[in-house]
């Protein structure tokens, strides 16, 4: 195997990781990366280490194994090997899809048969990557962009976004709101973050809190102390700030 395993190790007793570690500490293909003592400590270095294996006890105060798995955010899936005194929990460690279950204290043989398993598995997992700038290089190459298409966060994925779909970017009580041709959507990021990823020739920052592409605008209509309020193609209406009328103005030869 070309690369390591990345394994976290996960008990709230300190002689039974000292003595995973020490067991696992004797194969070469395994590099430990880390330990936690606890199901949020767990949870937390998951997100942040993102180990290829979990050897994850079971029985811990306040969230347990089972409930860490369970919580586990979707993009992230690696190998659950789980560790426990207790005989009873067997069938419902494998509901969760882990791939082995050790009863504690573990022993040498035993611990061998998991590592097998975890080689198969990573070994299926495993596929050859690009490096990130050979991957953009080909995609260039290939005619590929994605400079029309902005991704937004859901619940689950990424929609890709055409700009030209969107009709206005406007933050309301501290939530950036994209309003498109079909639907709206929420995002956690400032309005200046989103900016930055528009193109500056159609969308212009109208006033402190909105976007607009000026594609989408319908009418001009006269405001009060000489600013102007843009009808666009949804129906909404924004006012412009005094000195982008002023802009405007001069861009249409008002």
């Amino acid at each position: 195997m070309s690369n390591k395993i990345k394994v976290l190790i996960v008990d709230d007793e300190e002689p039974a990781r000292k003595r995973m570690i020490r067991l696992l500490e004797s194969y070469e293909q395994i590099e430990i990366i880390g330990t936690a003592e606890d199901g949020l400590q767990a949870l937390e270095n998951i997100v942040e280490l993102e180990p290829d294996v979990v050897f994850l006890d079971i029985e811990m105060p306040g969230l347990n194994g089972l409930e860490v798995v369970k919580n586990l955010p979707k993009n992230l899936k690696p190998i659950i090997v789980f560790a426990t005194a207790y005989q009873e929990h067997a069938v419902k460690a494998f509901e969760l899809n882990s791939i082995d279950y050790l009863l504690k204290p573990v022993n040498k043989e035993r611990l061998q048969a998991t590592i097998e398993k975890i080689e198969k598995n990573f070994a299926l997992q495993e596929k050859p990557k690009l490096p990130i700038e050979d991957l953009s290089t080909q995609l260039q190459q290939s005619g590929f962009q994605f400079n029309n298409k902005i991704p937004i966060p859901t619940a689950d994925r990424y929609k890709l976004i055409n700009t030209e779909d969107i009709i206005l970017v406007q933050v309301e009580e501290r939530i950036t709101h994209i309003f498109t041709v079909e639907k709206r959507f929420m995002i956690n990021q400032t309005l200046e973050q989103f900016e930055k990823k528009l193109p500056s020739q159609n969308f212009v920052k109208v006033n402190r809190s909105s976007v607009v592409n000026l594609t989408h605008v319908k009418e001009f209509v006269i405001w009060f102390g000489n600013r102007l309020k843009l009808i666009l193609s949804n129906g909404m209406e924004v006012v412009c700030s005094r000195d982008r009328s002023k802009m405007l103005k001069h861009m249409l030869d008002l």
